[in-house]
């Protein structure tokens, strides 16, 4: 296989992974964000927007269907 592909003898066969880190670093995880006013309000609207859709769609169905 290595013949067929030579960029395969650039790649580290050390699974340096697994192997434990001289001095280990305690990096803190990322703060948890609260969600933003912007996102929920966009959220908002979008949800509006779509029953506002489905509204109109059956008013158009319902009009096209024309007196029974």
């Amino acid at each position: 296989m290595r013949e067929l592909i030579p960029e395969l003898d650039l790649i580290s066969v050390e699974r340096t992974s697994l192997m434990p880190a001289e001095n280990p670093k305690r990096v803190d995880p990322a703060p948890i964000r609260k969600r933003s006013n912007r996102i929920s309000s966009i959220e908002i609207i979008a949800a509006v927007s779509l029953a506002i859709n489905v509204i109109q769609a059956a008013i158009i169905y319902v009009l096209q269907a024309g007196p029974i």
